[in-house]
């Protein structure tokens, strides 16, 4: 046993995903206590600058990570330290630049917070995120899982005590900013490189970005769908909740996957350790979601309160988009260096989801929303299988242990039939 826990430790692999799992973990830790200490304006507040930071740097930042992991993993070490800093520090002026852009559309974007008195309090505070962030990624690509442990058990906890000791929105920006600089000095390490930007890098940086951006952006402008419409109340909450704040498995499945680029998944084996891995983590995955949906309103009760009930109709059409996410096709089409297929995409599931949600969310309402991301996950999924056959002649089987992903399938599917009806 100990030995296994050991093993554990020491598995660069884990201590990834750790590190990426503690802040969705330990926001949700921080959504409970807030949801019964904090008046649902103040939540609104949160909510509204978590949307902010995601289009800030949160929706391009996994495709860094993702493209300097299949660009290490072909360096040396000397020159993996010196591509790095580089890139690390352009990435940090990205985020200056943009941050400067958005502000611009302040009141849009964060309706209800005073720019004049928190413009440099909110922008300390998206950096201290990024430079975090960063960190998770830069030790996994130089091995260092005890301090990628350190960093989950720290970025956890953070949110716990931030939890508790926070009243309202401004009070949680002040304690962040402390909390994050003093985890940032103790990750302070290495010595200053020489700062060369490497165009190449950077080029597929953006296209591997607007692929992820049109992914991710399809459920932050639902967000903002829902709070230009309905404004900073009950629905955004309502919404932010049932589709984001319990599930924290989309970390989770981001880190496997890119934990694989690694790998060059060119090769049958290659392949077969992709769905072993899939294989290995889809009962962990798909039982607690046929748990969650079932009992989805008892869960929401006792964690959030009565008020927030109305997010677990939400949350049981919600977790659907998962059937789609544990069919990993999108790193097989990365490793190819497919990102033109990628780029495609991400356009017609965004197009659709804008189209989709202009026309049935003035009818069917938040629930309708709900189901407009669900279906464009599955779409993507859908173009990408017919394209790897199409291209490569590559079954579905070849990457997807697929008898066990219809058994879930089926079972995530009838609790929700079941759930629908009673």
């Amino acid at each position: 046993m100990l030995n296994r826990i050991n093993e554990i430790l020491k598995n660069s692999r884990y201590a990834f995903l750790a590190a990426l799992i503690s802040r969705p973990a330990g926001l949700l830790i921080f959504s409970v206590w807030i949801a019964h200490r904090w008046s649902f304006s103040e939540i609104a507040l949160f909510e509204s600058f978590s949307i902010f930071q995601f289009l800030l740097f949160f929706a391009w930042l996994p495709a860094w990570g993702n493209v300097s992991l299949m660009q290490t993993a072909r360096e040396d070490e000397r020159s993996q330290k010196s591509f790095l800093f580089s890139n690390l520090f352009f990435g940090w002026v990205l985020v200056t630049v943009v941050y400067f852009v958005f502000s611009l559309f302040w009141t849009s974007l964060l309706p209800g917070i005073d720019r004049a008195a928190h413009w440099i309090t909110v922008y300390i505070l998206i950096l201290f995120y990024y430079f975090i962030q960063v960190h998770i990624y830069k030790n996994f690509i130089e091995d260092h899982p005890g301090i990628q442990w350190f960093l989950a058990a720290v970025l956890f906890l953070s949110w716990i005590v931030l939890g508790f000791y926070t009243r309202d929105f401004y009070s949680y920006m002040q304690y962040q900013v402390i909390a994050s600089a003093l985890i940032l000095v103790v990750l302070k390490r290495g010595r200053i490189q020489p700062l060369v930007i490497q165009w190449k890098f950077w080029k597929q940086v953006m296209i591997y970005s607007v692929y992820s951006f049109t992914g991710g952006l399809g459920p932050a402008l639902a967000a903002y769908f829902v709070q230009f419409r309905f404004g900073l109340g009950n629905e955004l909450n309502w919404f932010r909740y049932g589709t984001r704040e319990l599930p924290i498995l989309p970390t989770w499945l981001a880190g496997f996957a890119q934990s694989h680029l690694k790998d060059k998944l060119d090769t049958e084996v290659q392949l077969f350790a992709l769905k072993q891995g899939v294989a290995r983590q889809i009962h962990l995955v798909f039982i607690p979601l046929v748990l969650l949906i079932v009992f989805s309103e008892f869960v929401f009760s006792v964690l959030f309160g009565h008020a927030f009930v109305e997010a677990s109709k939400l949350m049981s059409i919600f977790l659907l988009i998962y059937l789609p996410r544990m069919i990993f096709s999108q790193v097989i089409l990365q490793s190819r260096q497919q990102s033109q297929v990628l780029l495609f995409t991400g356009v017609i599931e965004l197009v659709f989801m804008i189209a989709a949600a202009l026309i049935w969310v003035p009818v069917y309402g938040l629930e309708a929303l709900a189901w407009v991301l669900v279906v464009g996950s599955a779409l993507e999924k859908l173009i990408h299988i017919g394209y790897l056959w199409v291209k490569y002649k590559m079954p579905v089987s070849l990457f997807l242990p697929v008898k066990s992903f219809l058994v879930f399938m089926i079972a995530l599917l009838t609790s929700f039939g079941i759930k629908s009806i009673l």
